[in-house]
Order: structure tokens, then C-alpha cells, then sequence
């Protein structure tokens, strides 16, 4: 158990070094959008609103991540307390399900858009049409991989 916990602590090492390169990057471009940007790039105030609400929120995010990693790496009880929730097999199993309902719910979703939009907007209607190809075809590579390796 000591030699997982000690390989669980170096991947939650090497996550929040990935974080913090993240935090750092998200605020450069959050930098840029609110000093630099609004003389060289044409953006609506609201669409700059939203860029700079979405980058903060993604800063916020990232710090809550970054410190919980933290305290688990320095911490070896919360490191184990980790550990034994991220491996438990019943919240894998119903993450598991709740994502494959979720993305079948999505996909139903996508098919009545696309019905209602037929008779409303043709835009509107191919727009729905190449999300739902999309996400099909974001969807096949993952199903043949898994059902592959399993």
C-alpha cells in the first residue's frame, strides 16, 4: 500500500505542476485580454465580458485544485483519503454511468433541436446537424479504443 501511496503522491505531484503551468498560462491570456487587448482586438464588451468572466472563473478553479493537491501531497493522510476515494470502484462505477445517461440525454437532446429547428431556421438546423456529427465522431475513436482494450 506504501509504494501506491507513494506513486499516487508523485502523479498528484506531477498534476499540480501541469495546474500551475496552466494558472500561469490562463493569466497571461487574462493579462492580455484586459490590458493589451482592447486596442488591437475587436471584441463587443459583452464578448469580452464573457472571455474575462470565463479565464477568472478558470483561475479560481485552478487555485482550488492547485491547493487541494497541495495539502494532500504535504499531508499523508489526505494523501491516502485521496487515494482510497479516486480508486473506489462503486464512484467510478456510477461516474461511469452517469456520463454514458448523460451523453445519450445530450444526444437526444441534439436530435429534437435539430427537429424543431428544421421548421424554424435552416442555420440553426445545420449548426445542430454538425454538433451532433461532431460529437459523434468525437465519441467513435474512444468507443473503438475501449472496446478494444477491454
Amino acid at each position: 500500500m506504501e509504494k501506491q501511496l507513494e506513486r499516487f503522491r508523485q502523479k498528484l505531484l506531477a498534476q499540480q505542476r501541469i495546474l500551475t503551468c496552466f494558472f500561469v498560462g490562463i493569466g497571461a491570456v487574462l493579462a492580455f485580454l484586459n490590458l493589451g487587448a482592447r486596442q488591437k482586438l475587436v471584441l463587443s464588451e459583452a464578448g469580452q465580458g464573457f472571455l474575462s468572466g470565463f479565464f477568472s472563473a478558470a483561475e479560481l478553479l485552478l487555485i482550488f485544485y492547485t491547493v487541494k493537491l497541495r495539502r494532500a501531497v504535504q499531508n499523508a493522510e489526505a494523501c491516502r483519503q485521496m487515494y482510497i476515494a479516486e480508486t473506489d470502484e462503486c464512484k467510478q462505477s456510477i461516474l461511469l454511468r452517469s456520463f454514458a445517461c448523460g451523453d445519450l440525454f445530450l444526444m437526444i437532446l441534439l436530435l429534437a433541436g435539430i427537429f424543431v429547428a428544421s421548421f424554424l431556421n435552416e442555420a440553426v438546423c445545420l449548426t445542430l446537424i454538425i454538433t451532433l456529427m461532431a460529437a459523434g465522431c468525437c465519441k467513435l475513436p474512444f468507443k473503438w479504443y475501449f472496446s478494444h482494450r477491454m
